[in-house]
Formats: C-alpha cells, sequence, structure tokens
C-alpha cells in the first residue's frame, strides 16, 4: 500500500492491514466526519495548569499548494523535534483522562494529517515514558473502542439515556436539554457547557481527576449492563463520570458513549503514531538480548532486522518509521485487539512483537477491504503494466472459519464480529466430519 503497510501473510483467508485512510470511498471507513466545533475550555477554572505541557497551542502553517499544482510538501513526523521530556504526571503516576482530552481538542483544530500524527506520538511517547500500563485504555480509547470487535461488546446508549444523565447531573429540564442540542448538534457540547455553568459550593469537596484506565473500565462495565433497572444503573455510572469531568472531558466522555468522536482521528492514525513512538522511545525495561532475530529470509524478516539494524545505528529515517509502521499493521491485522498489542509493545522489541502478535485460531484476521471503482477500464489504467488476478464477485457474506484445536468451530463477520450462532449448521462438528471437510487441518 501506499503508506509502507506490509503485504499479508499467505493465509487462505488472503487477510491482511487494511489502511482506511488511503481509500476513503471504502463503506468501512474509519475517518470521523469534522463538523465538531473548536474546543472552549472550562471558563470557571483559569489558573488551572494544563496536563500534559507539549499540548501547548502552537501555529499550523497553512498550505502553499497552487490551484491544480500539487499539494503543499508537510513536514514528516521524522523531522519534528523530539517531544518534552517535561509532563504533570510524575513517572508511575496514572495518567488523567483529561491529558487524552487535550490532545482529541489539539487534533480537532487542526486538518494535516501528519499534524495530527504529531499529536498523538506525542502523547504515546509520554505514556511509554510515565505509564507503560495505561498504553492499553489510551489505545483503545482513541480508536474510539473499549473492547476488540470480537468481544461482542456494544455500549447501546441511546441519546434519551445521555440526556437524562445530562439532566440529572447538571439539574438542568429536559426541554433545556434538547433545545442546546438542537442549537449545538452535539450532545457532548451540550454536556460541556452545562458542567462549565454549574455552580459548585466552596466548601465542597474537589472530585478526584478522571483517569484514563478509569474511563475504559467504567465504559466496560456500562456495556455489559442488562436486565431490569439497567438502563438506571448505566445513567448512574454516567453521572459519576459527568460529576468528575473537568473542562472538555464531560464533552469527549459523552462522544465515547455515543461512539462518534467527530474529530478526524482515524484508527489508521492512531497505529502510524503508536509505531513512530515507540521507535524513538521504546518503553523502559526492554531487554533486547531476550528476543535475537530470526534467521529465515521472508521477505517480513529481512524488514525485522533492518529495523533492528536501524536502530542499532540510530538512523531514524522515514523509510525506517515506514518499516516500523508495517510491523505494527501486520501485528494488529493478525490479532485484531489494541490490548493484546499494548502488551507485545511492553514485552518486545518492534522487531519481535509479531511472536506475541500473530495469526491464531479462534482470532479474527483484519479483513483487506478491496477500493470500489466506476469501470474496468479504470482498473486497467490504475493497474496498467502490473500482473493482476480477476475473480468474480459473488453476492453473499463475507465469513471467516476458524476450527480450533478442541474441533470446535467460530465464525466472524467481515467486522470481525463474532457471528457463530448464526451459521449452526457450519458450526456443527457432523459438518466438519464429512467428506467435504475431509484433509482440512485444525
Amino acid at each position: 500500500e501506499g503508506d509502507g503497510a506490509l503485504a499479508p501473510v499467505e493465509v487462505a483467508s488472503g487477510a491482511g492491514a487494511a489502511d482506511e485512510e488511503e481509500e476513503p470511498v471504502v463503506e468501512e471507513a474509519v475517518e470521523e466526519t469534522r463538523d465538531a466545533k473548536p474546543c472552549p475550555m472550562e471558563a470557571e477554572e483559569p489558573a488551572a495548569a494544563p496536563l500534559g505541557s507539549f499540548f501547548a497551542p502552537r501555529k499550523v502553517q497553512p498550505s502553499t499548494a497552487k490551484a491544480g499544482g500539487s499539494p503543499a510538501k508537510v513536514a514528516s513526523p521524522v523531522e519534528t523535534k523530539p517531544a518534552s521530556k517535561k509532563s504533570s504526571v510524575a513517572p508511575g503516576e496514572p495518567v488523567p483522562y483529561a491529558m487524552l482530552c487535550e490532545a482529541f481538542c489539539k487534533i480537532e483544530e487542526i486538518t494535516g494529517r501528519h499534524e495530527i500524527t504529531n499529536v498523538m506520538t506525542e502523547l504515546f511517547e509520554q505514556i511509554l515514558a510515565h505509564h507503560p500500563q495505561d498504553l492499553e485504555p489510551i489505545l483503545f480509547l482513541a480508536s474510539n473502542k473499549v473492547a476488540p470487535p470480537h468481544a461482542n461488546v456494544v455500549l447501546g446508549i441511546g441519546e434519551s439515556i445521555l440526556i437524562k444523565a445530562i439532566v440529572q447531573t447538571f439539574g438542568r429540564t429536559v426541554k433545556g436539554v434538547k433545545d442546546a442540542y438542537d442549537e449545538e448538534g452535539d450532545l457532548g457540547l451540550v454536556a460541556e457547557k452545562s458542567r462549565s455553568t454549574q455552580r459548585q459550593l466552596a466548601f465542597a469537596a474537589k472530585p478526584k481527576p478522571l483517569l484514563i484506565s478509569q474511563v475504559l473500565t467504567s465504559l466496560r462495565k456500562i456495556a455489559e449492563m442488562e436486565g431490569s433497572k439497567s438502563q438506571d444503573k448505566k445513567i448512574q455510572m454516567i453521572q459519576r463520570l459527568l460529576r468528575d469531568a473537568k473542562g472538555p472531558e464531560a464533552r469527549f466522555l459523552i462522544r465515547a458513549l455515543q461512539g462518534k468522536l467527530r474529530i478526524g482521528l482515524a484508527e489508521t492514525t492512531v497505529l502510524i503514531a503508536l509505531a513512530h513512538a515507540v521507535l524513538k522511545s521504546p518503553p523502559p525495561g526492554l531487554r533486547t538480548e531476550d528476543h535475537p532475530l530470526p534467521e529465515d529470509e521472508s521477505p517480513l524478516e529481512s524488514e525485522v532486522k533492518l529495523l533492528a539494524f536501524a536502530k542499532a545505528n540510530k538512523l531514524p529515517h522515514q523509510e525506517v518509521l515506514d518499516l516500523a509502521v508495517s510491523l505494527i499493521k501486520q501485528a494488529y491485522a493478525e490479532c485484531s485487539d489494541h490490548g493484546m498489542l499494548a502488551k507485545a509493545i511492553l514485552q518486545a522489541p518492534l522487531y519481535a512483537i509479531r511472536k506475541i502478535c500473530h495469526l491464531v485460531p479462534g482470532t479474527p484476521v483484519s479483513p483487506m477491504l478491496a477500493k470500489p471503482t466506476k469501470s474496468v477500464d479504470e482498473v486497467l489504467k490504475r493497474l496498467s503494466g502490473q500482473q493482476l488476478t480477476v475473480e468474480y464477485k459473488y453476492d453473499g457474506e463475507r465469513m471467516q472459519l476458524h476450527r480450533l484445536a478442541d474441533g470446535s468451530v467460530r465464525i466472524f463477520s467481515r467486522s470481525q464480529e463474532d457471528t457463530t450462532q448464526r451459521w449452526p449448521e457450519l458450526a456443527d462438528s457432523q459438518f466438519w466430519a464429512g467428506s467435504v471437510c475431509q484433509g482440512l487441518a485444525t
């Protein structure tokens, strides 16, 4: 792919890392609508020191591209100065949710992919330096997820529940919240403004700062709630989060519950920034001698060796960054789990993470998505001079069938959701014992 993604490993499913940003016309593109308004900070607390000093506002240079010409050259992430090691978070202390929200605010005000990547790279460097254990929750929250897709975890929070939570938390009327929602077009902004105008008693105890790990845990608990009075329990937990929120935290909490961050941060950008951060600032305590380089000379392993050589000789050029991105994307494509990817990064150097994140029966693989075109001529023009394989596209549903060591079968959809119960015939052991499936490996 154009952004340096590796070719998929040779498996029967033909799966590999999908590049959402390079293919905006794909149905499952992750890039979000950039229709949110700029981030107004809370007016009642002007003296509060900002968390994460590396998010100080900086000027964004306007594009100098000429009409009809090539786009203006944007500075590569490798050309930027290394992130400042100053931070309001002391080493070993949990990372506050405010740090992620400030990054979101910064991203909301810019449009360039490289600038967005820089903001996330600096944030990941801070996390790796001060509290690496928070890498997993920040990866999930930055990707607008609470769990891997095959876990089938759904928040299921509708607007009516969020409006009730805002009404009960900030003492507003339902009509007032709905009118503000109609005016703003964003319940997150309504919650933020409601929080900033709420009066508090001078002698009241100040809420403790929200932590990134705390927010992810709360969202997962909300998703697990079901049965009688589950709606009331969800509202109560949302209220607790909103009461402790400050500034833009309320806005992004509501958006996280809606599943719409609305800042234009794609999952691919998150993975690219993660690779850059790990390459520039590896997690402390990694022992490279515990992870010898592979002996075979497959294309993937050759890139692994090149990356290790470049790191050893301190050559952080763009090609090395692209290699790091390829390894991260390939590892995530095979495990489809931000939690597993975070653990691998903390346990092994970049060139060895695929020893942990690799193909495993029972874990879906990210499908490589196609890019639709309008005509055959357009396809031939785009692939002119290249060898290609053409096949018929059948109507139906794409699925992955995984046969585990115990003989059981799990089935996953195109979006990697577990759909085994929808296909009892294919999951039946008698089907796999028949003549059609004889000789298939487990």
